[in-house]
């Protein structure tokens, strides 16, 4: 991974902070065009009681015309503080959303081995890298659980990493 993918990923995690500070899940969500950042998405499930309101899919319908505009056209780049989910995955497939790199793998929602070999979603060639502020987005979720502890046990379903990675 890039010092380019490090600083994206950063924006990723102050999305996920703005999630935190309003008492929701700290996921944060950033997709770039061409190199240039044009939306950024937070988790709001718990604030807005409304199931669908993913950091990917909040940063997607922000830049939707955008995306729609550029379906065969620049690079276009999901980052993320979790891994995505079925429905998230399937709104990157339908934007044709080129690479998602996210911090930490998901065992219990997350889709990417999932979606190897699947004629459809496979064959719309986006790319997934994992692990890219994996220790940040650690922390953010540790404090997301001392807060509110009726969701502690999402902890428990996700490996730590290591340690900080450079």
């Amino acid at each position: 991974m890039s010092a380019h993918d490090r600083s994206r990923m950063q924006v990723a995690l102050e999305a996920a902070r703005s999630s935190l500070e309003r008492g929701d899940l700290p996921i944060g969500a950033a997709i770039y065009v061409d190199g240039e950042l044009v939306a950024t998405g937070s988790n709001a499930i718990a604030s807005r009681r409304d199931e669908s309101h993913h950091a990917e899919m909040d940063a997607i319908s922000k830049c939707a015309p955008t995306l729609f505009d550029n379906k065969r056209g620049g690079l276009v780049e999901l980052y993320t503080t979790m891994e995505p989910c079925l429905m998230c995955a399937g709104a990157i497939a339908h934007f044709r959303i080129d690479r998602v790199v996210y911090a930490l793998t998901d065992p219990h929602a997350g889709v990417r081995d999932m979606l190897v070999g699947h004629r459809y979603y496979d064959g719309r060639g986006t790319s997934y890298d994992g692990g890219i502020g994996d220790f940040e987005a650690w922390q953010l979720l540790e404090q997301y659980a001392a807060q509110v502890n009726e969701r502690a046990h999402i902890l428990e379903l996700i490996q730590p990493p290591a340690s900080p990675r450079s």
